[in-house]
């Protein structure tokens, strides 16, 4: 069980994953800094050496979705990937 820390505090993320082995990232609130936040707790997943991320993504991402929830879906898969 890992300690909370809000997605878009990098440094909390980085101890609260540290010695975790999966990332398990529901998508954050909505938020106009929505990816920003996806993509700081992605980026300190990777820093602590987490193995695997499993992201809950939506139906139907992709960079022209006309639905904006699903281009943010497409814009975390990106960095995922």
């Amino acid at each position: 069980h890992a300690p909370a820390a809000p997605y878009g505090d990098g440094e909390a993320m980085r101890r609260a994953l540290d010695g975790a082995h999966t990332l398990f990232l529901v998508s954050a609130h909505e938020s106009p800094h929505r990816v920003r936040e996806h993509t700081t707790a992605i980026d300190a997943a990777v820093a602590v050496g987490v193995e695997r991320i499993v992201y809950v993504s939506f139906q139907g991402a992709a960079p022209d979705a006309t639905f904006t929830f699903a281009r943010d879906h497409w814009d975390t898969e990106a960095h995922i990937r």
